[in-house]
């Protein structure tokens, strides 16, 4: 449980009018924008809506729930920033997550990428073996303040976007290669 802190983007991110020149990114699967504020405890939490997560604003969630990154079932996190100027990316990857504290193997892994001339963020998964835990996840974006964000009702092909319901009870593993895509995100 905790954060990856201060982590380099290499390259500026405009992201809802903020200018991101680093992330932090969380062991539950959600990635703090905060330019001014460095996360503490590690944002299990996982709505969009009231005050949750408020110290970390702006959210990125690419699967966000109590996940465990336990290095017995080869958990990793890593990023990576590829590319050259104007079209760099960086990846962020949590691999081989167990989905929620209890489970006992790699569920799920997943990226969440940036991408530096279009101010696009994907996300891409891999269910992995082992069944999860009583999931319950949030997918989307938020903004600084807690009526300003974009949460899936889904993992499916094609979910549901909603600017008003910050949907936090995703139970289902999104397909081999499933991605999403939030378009210029300024």
């Amino acid at each position: 449980e905790g954060w990856y802190a201060n982590i380099p983007l290499g390259f500026e991110f405009w992201y809802m009018g903020t200018l991101v020149n680093n992330i932090h990114a969380s062991t539950n699967g959600v990635i703090s924008l905060s330019q001014t504020n460095l996360p503490s405890a590690a944002a299990s939490n996982n709505t969009f809506s009231g005050n949750s997560g408020a110290f970390y604003r702006p959210l990125v969630a690419p699967l966000w729930d109590n996940l465990d990154m336990d290095t017995l079932s080869g958990a990793e996190f890593s990023y990576v920033t590829t590319g050259v100027a104007p079209y760099r990316v960086f990846t962020a990857q949590w691999k081989n997550a167990e989905w929620n504290w209890f489970a006992n193997d790699a569920t799920i892994s997943f990226q969440a990428k940036f991408y530096e001339t279009t101010g696009v963020i994907e996300f891409v998964y891999q269910p992995e073996t082992a069944v999860a835990f009583s999931p319950s996840a949030t997918i989307g974006v938020s903004g600084v303040v807690n009526t300003t964000y974009l949460s899936l009702n889904g993992t499916g092909v094609s979910p549901t976007v909603s600017s008003s319901v910050s949907y936090n009870t995703l139970n289902t593993k999104p397909a081999n290669g499933q991605s999403y895509e939030i378009g210029r995100a300024h």
